[in-house]
């Protein structure tokens, strides 16, 4: 196991040294700010098999919002800047959607504003900023918000979104998913809309088979939150309601393939009390005779209220959060039976903060991203923060990456080699007006 140690750049006013065998050292840091107006953030990133960086998020000057692609490349010199209008959204849960192909290529699912509708774009981007295809979709009532993109090993691109659904006097909800080819064609779409014609998408994962599962949520129904599985030809095979073996209610959270027969979802419950639980299925795979089947291995409950959840090559599954008290940011591990490992809450002195994305390097260690409050209340600054932990939950370190905002949750992505971390927010300068800048950082780890 390797032991990591954080350096900062000078700017940051800090240098937490844990080992010298292995570091994780700040290669690079921008901000970007449209002419200083009014608001920019970072909300989503994505390294490509090249090692370059994708940075997406939103514009919000004084004529509306727009979409912002930004690349860098593996030294973190920038390449280039595509900007479109009304192809962003500023609320938490409906940020842009992203993933990367074989070849490097972009591909961005986001909502598109005009002042009476809102549709999802779906648009391809070459290395050199190039648009290859784009598509709208439009739900019956204008209404559609992308919950996950998926990128298959063959370039195929899968979309998740809730559209809006019903009468306008009686508006409901419904789970849309979408597959393309690698050349922009559409395969096949399907929707659900739930006994109670009110369902709206989490999360979405895809298998090595090409079978897509949807994590939906049904509104006023006794067992809200359901698997919908398609097949690679879009045929609906099942809906399995998940039974967590709790009277807690609760609702979905993100779901993730750990292997071509094994699917992990995990549920977060912000209701009194505050649980999460992690179910794990096996993938049972289709017969001539019998569709693809989901059999329930176990359910593991926790007081904490867990966002992010990444997998490693063992099959263990790692989770952060917050803890049951709201204020201490939190981790969990478990193996692939089900047996917790490790679980640790990291107390922050400011007013407390949490986890919001979790990923495992290829030899176990644990890195987090996250926001720490600096004032007792949500409304201060928020700082963006960093950690790793050992794969067997000892804290390795933690720091201060860069003063945040909140309004805007900050992200991580770990390069396909697990060898780079980027961190990805919005930085807030205070002064009149206030300003806010994107802000993208990127970490080596070796």
């Amino acid at each position: 196991m390797r032991f990591l140690r954080f350096l900062f750049a000078a700017a940051f006013g800090l240098s937490l040294s844990l080992s010298a065998a292995a570091q994780l050292n700040l290669a690079w840091r921008h901000t970007f700010s449209w002419n200083n107006l009014k608001e920019d953030a970072a909300q989503a990133t994505a390294w490509t098999p090249q090692g370059d960086l994708y940075v997406v998020g939103f514009h919000y000057p004084r004529d509306g919002v727009y979409l912002q692609v930004i690349k860098y490349n593996a030294a973190g010199a920038y390449q280039w800047r595509r900007s479109f209008p009304s192809l962003a959204f500023l609320t938490a849960g409906q940020y842009p959607q992203i993933g990367v192909d074989s070849a490097g290529n972009l591909i961005v699912a986001a909502q598109n504003l005009n002042s009476s509708s809102t549709w999802m774009t779906v648009r391809k981007f070459a290395p050199n900023g190039a648009i290859l295809w784009s598509d709208n979709v439009f739900g019956p009532h204008g209404y559609v918000v992308p919950a996950q993109l998926v990128v298959d090993s063959k370039d195929n691109v899968y979309v998740a979104a809730t559209g809006l659904a019903g009468q306008q006097s009686n508006y409901t909800y419904n789970a849309i998913t979408i597959k393309y080819n690698a050349s922009g064609v559409r395969q096949w779409s399907a929707a659900y809309d739930g006994p109670h014609v009110n369902a709206s998408v989490n999360g979405m994962a895809v298998d090595s088979n090409g079978n897509v599962f949807d994590l939906v949520t049904v509104l006023n129904a006794p067992d809200p939150v359901r698997i919908v599985s398609y097949s690679a030809s879009g045929g609906r095979i099942g809906v399995t309601a998940i039974h967590t073996g709790s009277a807690s209610q609760f609702y979905a959270g993100q779901a993730i393939v750990a292997s071509a027969n094994r699917l992990l979802v995990l549920l977060d419950n912000s209701n009194a009390p505050v649980t999460s639980a992690l179910v794990s299925y096996t993938i049972v795979p289709a017969t001539p005779v019998l569709p693809v089947r989901l059999n329930e291995q176990w359910v593991s409950h926790t007081s904490n209220r867990l966002f992010g959840l990444a997998v490693d090559r063992a099959g263990d599954a790692a989770a952060a959060g917050v803890d049951s008290s709201g204020t201490n940011a939190s981790a969990l591990e478990w193996d692939s039976a089900g047996k917790q490992i490790w679980r640790h809450s990291l107390a922050l002195t400011r007013g407390g903060g949490y986890w919001n994305s979790v990923a495992v390097t290829p030899s176990g260690e644990v890195l987090l991203v996250g926001s720490e409050y600096a004032t007792t209340t949500q409304q201060g600054i928020i700082l963006i923060i960093v950690a790793v932990y050992s794969s067997s939950g000892a804290l390795l370190g933690h720091a201060i990456a860069s003063q945040g905002s909140a309004y805007q949750a900050a992200h991580g992505s770990l390069s396909p080699d697990g060898t780079r971390l980027a961190v990805v927010g919005q930085e807030e300068i205070a002064g009149t007006p206030l300003i806010d800048l994107a802000v993208t950082m990127a970490f080596n780890l070796f």
